[in-house]
């Protein structure tokens, strides 16, 4: 589910910066450290597992994540929202989690535990719960044998409902190449879906 900014108790305030004569120009101003890790944790944490993170290190990595906002957080200058600037800290320190864990073992390709915010939608009874299970199990098997940039694109998407120019800004592409990689995205997950699903035991 996407982040709902506008409703968030870390709203941007709003300050008038020096400008020409007769021109306005406002600077958007972070919340405080402490809010923004408040509410923006969640978000951290969920995206961090759905880029691949395995559960056991989601908060060694959340941390690292809130390092580095902390210490940029003064050169935010408000040109994009304020969980689009953070999810680029997140998709760099993930990349560079993975290029250093290839590094280490070139051959393995780690794929995490269940994803606990659960992809699909919950219902009642045990039997609904290990549906649910399989379903995210599903998704994530699906998201871990995509491209990181198919991958990372989709998430923003698909999952944190971020438009194409949010998710490029984060990414740092142009918009042309997340929208095409969105495309594949869907169609890859689409297809991997419903082999999945074919085979025996499958959900």
């Amino acid at each position: 589910m996407a982040l709902a900014s506008s409703q968030s108790s870390t709203e941007l305030r709003l300050t008038p910066t020096s400008t020409e004569p007769g021109q306005a120009r406002v600077r958007q101003v972070p919340p405080s450290f402490e809010l923004l890790y408040e509410e923006y944790y969640p978000f951290v944490a969920r995206t961090v597992r759905r880029l691949g993170v395995a559960n056991e290190a989601v908060e060694d990595v959340c941390q690292e994540v809130f390092v580095v906002i902390h210490r940029r957080l003064s050169e935010f200058e408000g040109r994009a929202k304020l969980e689009t600037w953070i999810y680029r800290i997140v998709a760099n320190t993930v990349l560079n989690l993975a290029r250093t864990q290839r590094r280490k073992s070139p051959h393995v390709r780690a794929v995490g535990a269940v994803d606990p915010e659960q992809l699909a939608a919950s219902g009642p009874g045990p039997e609904a719960d290990a549906g649910r299970v399989q379903a995210a199990q599903l998704a994530r098997t699906i998201l871990m044998s995509m491209s990181e940039g198919k991958r990372m694109a989709f998430v923003l998407v698909e999952l944190e409902g971020m438009s194409y120019s949010e998710a490029a800004t984060s990414l740092e592409e142009s918009f042309d190449t997340v929208r095409a990689r969105v495309r594949a995205a869907r169609v890859e997950f689409a297809r991997q879906a419903r082999r999945l699903q074919s085979l025996p035991g499958g959900v």
